[in-house]
């Protein structure tokens, strides 16, 4: 999901992927070298002062300035963001007092942990004129234009490529799905769901049947009245009242005779 300086929020844009398989782009990044056009884009005056900069990278970096009243350099204060990379970068500095000067600096680290950072600059907001860049319709909703999920050798974990139509911060809501690698048997695995997590918790899993898998089949039917969650992953409400219940193990129904066949056809009984 994207939300840019307007609180204007895309709409989610979701793919599904598989860790063991995404592409190896480590050739398609090199270290980073130049920090390129580096400039005030914006000054917006009140009580105190905030000034937007921006700047472009060779490659995707992080995002690091730091600034610090002229002739204060030990006292210079840092505006950074570790986990998100990007080729171009843009910040705003808030608090300024008038009549100050200030100093700034940019810089970043890339992929590979390689860190470049500019000459200190003095940051002229008094001199600071209006450039057309500034002046983005707060109308235009973002959007994602393209998702790509990769890995790099030598790396754990993998890395996420968004495209935007315009300047964003994004949020990357992960979820793992669980699927039964094994036919003609029951096995169950336990997801970072909460509703099975706070089970496991007192309960030890002796089931046969699945939860943390998602409910489907030419055979199988969840009827509204039976809990999932995630349009359809079955946990252990699915099947069990979590608050108490007249019938043995919390059953929402006869589990001897009812239960089953509530979400599935008669061809259980010839598996």
């Amino acid at each position: 999901i994207l939300r840019d300086d307007y609180d204007n929020e895309s709409e989610p844009y979701e793919i599904e992927f598989d860790p063991a398989k995404v592409k190896d782009l480590s050739k398609r990044f090199g270290s980073l070298e130049k920090l390129k056009n580096i400039r005030l884009t914006n000054v917006r005056k009140a009580i105190t002062i905030g000034a937007v900069l921006r700047w472009e990278t060779d490659v995707p970096s992080t995002t690091i300035l730091q600034y610090w009243r002229k002739g204060e350099k030990d006292n210079r204060f840092k505006i950074e963001y570790p986990e998100i990379y990007s080729w171009e970068h843009v910040v705003e500095i808030t608090g300024l007092k008038r009549n100050v000067n200030y100093m700034y600096n940019v810089g970043g680290v890339d992929i590979w942990g390689k860190r470049v950072k500019s000459n200190d600059m003095e940051l002229n907001i008094k001199q600071f004129k209006e450039k057309d860049e500034n002046f983005e319709d707060d109308e235009v909703m973002p959007d994602v234009e393209r998702v790509k999920v990769f890995k790099l050798k030598g790396r754990k974990g993998v890395y996420v490529l968004v495209n935007a139509s315009r300047p964003a911060c994004c949020t990357i809501n992960l979820y793992k799905q669980v699927q039964q690698i094994r036919a003609n048997k029951h096995y169950y695995s336990v997801d970072h769901y909460s509703a099975i997590d706070a089970c496991n918790n007192c309960h030890e899993f002796t089931v046969s049947h699945p939860v943390g898998v998602r409910a489907k089949g030419e055979h199988v039917h969840v009827p509204d009245d039976m809990f999932t969650i995630d349009n359809g992953v079955i946990t252990c409400a699915t099947c069990h009242y979590p608050h108490g219940a007249d019938k043995p193990f919390l059953a929402r129904l006869n589990f001897r005779e009812d239960l089953c066949i509530k979400c599935h056809d008669e061809t259980i009984y010839e598996r």
